[in-house]
This record gives C-alpha cells, structure tokens and sequence, in this order.
C-alpha cells in the first residue's frame, strides 16, 4: 500500500468494483459527449437557418426598382440585419418566365412593370426578426410582408427547450456519476479497512492513504473518458451518412478538429477531476471513522 505503485495494485484487488466505476465513467461521459456533438450540430443548424431570408417584403406594383432599392438600402443599415436582397421587377419577372414556360400565351401578356420589386431580409439572430417587422411597416408602398412569425416563434422555443433538455441531462449525469463513485470509494475502503489500520500504526498520514485512492479515482476517470470520446466518435462516424443526407446542403460534418480536441480535453480533465474529488469525499468521511 505504500509503494508508488499502490493506487494501481489495489485497482487490481478490487477489479468487480474498479470495472464497474469504469463503467460508470464510460456510460456517463459518452452521453455527455453523445449529447454536445448533436449540440453543436444543432447550433449549426439554427445558425443555418438564421442566416436565410425570413422577412419577404412585396412592394406595390407602382414602386419603382430604384425606390425599392433605397428601401434596402435603409433596411440594411440596421444592427440587427445580416443582409439585404433587392429583387427589382425585371428579375421578378424573369424567375416567373423560367417557373411558367410552359405557357408562352400567358407570357405574352404580361411585362415587368406588372410585377412587384420585393426585399429578402436575413437576421442576425431569429430573436430579431420582430424588430425588423416593426422597421419594414414603416416603409412606403409596402403591399405585403410574409414573415411566419408562429413558426420562427415555435423554432426558437424548441431550440431552447432542446438546450435546456442537454443541459439538465449532463447535469443529472454529472451527480449519479459523482454519488456512484463515491459509493464505491466507500466500498473500496471498507474492503481495505484493516490494510488502512495497519499503515495508520506504522504512521502513516491520512493525507497519504486518501491520496491512493484519490489517485485510483483520477486514473479511472481519465481513462473512462478517453474509451467514452473514442466510442461516441465511432458511433458518430457510423451516423454520418444518414445525418449527411438529412441534413441535405447544410454542412456540419465531420466536426471541427478544434471542436473535437476541446472536447476530449476538457472531458478528460473534467471527469478525472469529478472522480478525484468524489474520492476525496469518500476517504474524508471514512478515514475519519
């Protein structure tokens, strides 16, 4: 129990309850990291859609292409506006000869000047699109706005819900993880308990005997966490496909190298740390018996 060595030796005395804290670790943190990759994912994909053109404005056949412009102009100047796209009447009418040429009577009858100049307007974020409803009523010769705005609404609460969903569910993980590997220091110590007692006749400090065991715990999460990270990124890859094929144009695979390595890292220092300091817990409230 002294020796450098000893963490790792009672690691193999204790092997039921060593393999079930790690898997424990394993289970828990490849949810954890399960989870933050279809976050970000997610995020990606609100960012996404963010950026396309939520706010179509129709003008009065009357207003002109230049006047149209201008009001895209002032649009644009906005803090909140990602961009601004002016569709005059001659390109209106264009897009309606290339969808209907199939009726090239219909064609004949019409021109440009029948159809109206329209505005497409993208957010920087979908909390802004009221905003920008309010600017865009102030407009002269506005004849119609198509903003769905129950269905922007119903997006950004199913987004929120879906973040506050990950969030509780790491956080329920995060304290069974802790209480389970608490549970099993106690367990470990119990076994060890005449161990224990012997080294404390011999002097040995109680600083040293929690250390082995805060030790064992550091170990088994560290590397609970690294089988988790290589597991969720092998299920990831074998999801790939079908989630690049749901996904359609919007790229989000594979995940950023940074992404990925923040990740690891932060889980392995994460996990390493909740384990050392349930251990810790655990040897206080026992060693003190």
């Amino acid at each position: 129990m002294t020796s450098p060595f000893s963490s790792w030796q009672n690691l193999k005395s204790t092997p039921y309850q060593s393999i079930t804290a790690l898997f424990v670790v394993i289970t828990t943190f490849f949810l954890v990291y399960v989870l933050t990759c279809f976050l970000y994912i997610g995020n990606v994909v609100l960012n996404y859609f963010e950026t396309q053109p939520q706010v179509l404005v129709f003008f009065e056949s009357k207003v002109s292409d230049a006047e149209a412009t201008a009001a895209g102009d002032l649009i644009a100047q906005l803090d909140y506006v990602d961009s601004v796209t002016v569709v005059g009447k001659t390109d209106a009418f264009t897009n309606y000869q290339q969808q209907n040429a199939d009726e090239p009577l219909l064609l004949s009858l019409l021109s440009p000047e029948l159809f109206p100049a329209s505005l497409s307007i993208s957010a920087k974020s979908a909390a802004d699109l009221d905003r920008i409803r309010e600017q865009v009523d102030k407009l002269d010769g506005v004849d119609e706005i198509d903003y769905r705005q129950d269905v922007v609404h119903e997006f950004l609460s199913w987004t929120q819900v879906i973040r506050w969903s990950n969030f509780a569910v790491c956080s329920f993980l995060a304290v069974q993880f802790f209480l389970v590997i608490m549970i099993i220091t106690t367990m470990k110590i119990a076994n060890h308990r005449r161990k224990i007692n012997i080294m404390s006749l011999l002097g040995a400090s109680g600083r040293s005997i929690r250390a082995i065991f805060v030790r064992e715990a550091l170990l088994l999460g560290m590397c609970g966490s690294l089988i988790a990270f290589g597991l969720s990124q092998w299920l990831l890859a074998y999801l790939t496909p079908a989630i690049t094929q749901f996904l359609g144009e919007i790229a989000v695979l594979p995940l950023p190298v940074n992404f990925l390595t923040y990740q690891c890292a932060v889980g392995t220092v994460v996990s390493g740390l909740m384990a050392a300091l349930a251990a810790w817990v655990a040897t206080s409230r026992m060693i003190r018996k």
